[in-house]
């Protein structure tokens, strides 16, 4: 049999090697790797008040509460708020009156961060333990969402899901839009999840309420999960704060691959240098 050219085989590896590198990233399915020194990706937040069919605006892209008390139409308490730690949550509180002769608008209080179980590789029972609380004893419209899943590659935005592994939602008095994919109810408090360990996760949670036309009544809603597990040996991390443009890009884990792939192939033309010498 005729021996290829030195070549036309270099050629071959090469294709060979371009066909692992793609399986390996179809494979990977986004995944994002860390491990217990990472410092995950910050959370991104976002407050708002649109009070008397919007006219009177306030927003805040920072966690904490955006506190409307003193803006028009505000009757009372009007806060939304957003806080991270082990026990993230989002909550939103609004008691409106008539400004001008107008009323209604919107409250919303959004959450997203991230979190990742560290332990030895492998995947692990955890449980996902979440409730809501929605109060609108006027008949407004109120709802809660939670989504959870593998996170995605862009770390500065809402919605940053690889895809969704679970997800939940609740409405009081009707759904305000744009309202939910899935059928609401209350939330039930405990989920087992499976989680693969050392991978990047990535929660969401909204709260939007819809007050009735300034009648000054109080109304509210609340999310507050937790993760707990009974694995040993195990932590949980959370996001350490919001969301930064400079922080860093985690790297690819086919680039290791990718590198090894290169060691491989100079090492062949390296023996196949040696053997033409010795000839």
């Amino acid at each position: 049999m005729k021996a290829l050219a030195p070549a036309t085989t270099a050629i071959r590896l090469l294709g060979a090697l371009a066909a692992l590198l793609l399986a390996a990233q179809l494979n990977s399915a986004h995944a994002v790797t860390v491990d217990g020194t990472s410092i995950l990706p910050g959370a991104v937040s976002y407050e708002y008040f649109g009070l008397n069919f919007a006219n009177n605006i306030q927003e805040s892209h920072t966690v904490g509460t955006l506190n409307y008390g003193s803006g028009p139409g505000c009757g009372g308490t009007c806060i939304a708020t957003t806080h991270l730690g082990s026990s993230p949550f989002v909550s939103a509180t609004v008691n409106e009156v008539l400004y001008g002769n107008t009323g209604g608008g919107g409250v919303k209080a959004s959450l997203g961060y991230y979190m990742a179980y560290i332990n030895a590789p492998g995947n692990y029972n955890v449980n996902l333990h979440a409730t809501d609380t929605l109060s609108a004893p006027d008949g407004a419209s109120v709802s809660a969402g939670l989504a959870f899943g593998p996170a995605a590659d862009n770390t500065s935005r809402f919605n940053n899901f690889a895809n969704r592994d679970f997800q939940e939602a609740d409405c009081k008095n009707g759904c305000p839009a744009p309202g939910f994919v899935v059928p609401a109810a209350p939330f039930v408090p405990d989920h087992l999840l499976s989680l693969t360990a050392n991978t990047l996760y990535y929660l969401q949670l909204d709260v939007l309420l819809n007050p009735l036309f300034g009648d000054g009544v109080e109304i509210s809603g609340l999310i507050d999960p937790t993760f707990s597990t009974s694995a040993s040996g195990g932590q949980f991390l959370f996001s350490p704060g919001v969301f930064s443009l400079v922080a860093t890009t985690p790297i690819p884990a086919t680039l290791p691959l990718f590198a090894s792939c290169l060691a491989a192939l100079g090492a062949v033309g390296w023996r196949r240098k040696k053997a033409a010498t010795a000839a």
